[in-house]
């Protein structure tokens, strides 16, 4: 799911207030409900009541606030006003409160984060698309690393079936050396109108330098690419070439350990 940031400011008594905010939040998140809502309140608004009517309507969310000497988003600033904040997106949110921050800090901080786990293993909340028209192979590969949990098994043609959309994160690997440029032009296009702005598309492929003469390895699998597949190897710069041509914007060519590198790309 894309990452998605939305802010509100509103004043008046508790429940006007409320009922501005959340509105305004739920407008701009598009029905997208958040994984975390934060609340600043000036010390005229009831900061209490104000937390009790968001989380009420925010009932999946961690919800957090702070009282404040002045209230601002990034359209502009008032007093006696307060503002809300929510995130939603893949995330997982966990708060703690301490008391008696004057006295003790360090204990202040300390009850703060009594309640937080201590580590997190990977990201548990993400999810993937694994698409493939023959995904048998890759559907074992992630049942025998206990994933399948986690991931939609969709069987498809890139060139014809529908692509998944809404995400957040495209890879394509070791797909660009299986085609000719004018079919690689095709997937990447496919891919941007799968895509929304903002997305991430990480090629991952056995890129060449420009001459086409490095590294070695690449070079000499290009001849293997073109008897078993039809393809080839082709240039990071050819790469860069098709993506722009496709509606992507290249942001950097990075190296892999091993062979491999990686172009990567932003919806524009």
């Amino acid at each position: 799911m894309p990452t998605k940031i939305a802010t509100a400011m509103a004043s008046g008594e508790v429940a006007q207030a409320a009922a501005s905010l959340v509105r305004d939040v739920r407008t701009t998140l598009s029905g997208v409900k958040p994984a975390l809502v934060a609340v600043f309140a000036s010390t005229a608004q009831p900061l209490e009541a104000l937390m009790r009517c968001v989380a009420d309507e925010f009932p999946g969310a961690t919800c957090l606030g702070a009282s404040t000497a002045g209230e601002f988003t990034e359209r502009g600033d008032a007093k006696g006003s307060a503002v809300l904040f929510a995130l939603a997106g893949d995330y997982e949110v966990f708060g703690g409160i301490g008391t008696g921050l004057k006295a003790d800090a360090e204990g202040a901080v300390g009850s703060a984060l009594e309640g937080l786990p201590r580590e997190l293993h990977g990201y548990p909340s993400l999810k993937g698309t694994f698409f493939d028209i023959a995904p048998g192979i890759g559907a074992r590969k992630l049942e025998e690393a206990g994933l399948m949990d986690r991931f939609e098994v969709v069987e498809g043609d890139f060139f014809s079936d529908p692509l998944p959309g809404d995400h957040d994160v495209i890879l394509l690997s070791s797909v660009m050396h299986v085609y000719r440029p004018e079919q690689n032009i095709a997937v990447l296009q496919r891919a941007r109108e799968s895509a929304s702005r903002g997305t991430r598309l990480l090629l991952l492929d056995y890129w060449l330098n420009a001459t086409h003469t490095a590294p070695l390895f690449n070079v000499l699998m290009a001849g293997e690419f073109l008897v078993v597949e039809g393809g080839d190897s082709y240039s990071a710069e050819e790469g860069e070439e098709w993506l722009a041509r496709s509606g992507w914007h290249v942001d950097s060519h990075r190296q892999m350990t091993g062979p491999a590198s990686l172009l990567v790309a932003t919806a524009a």
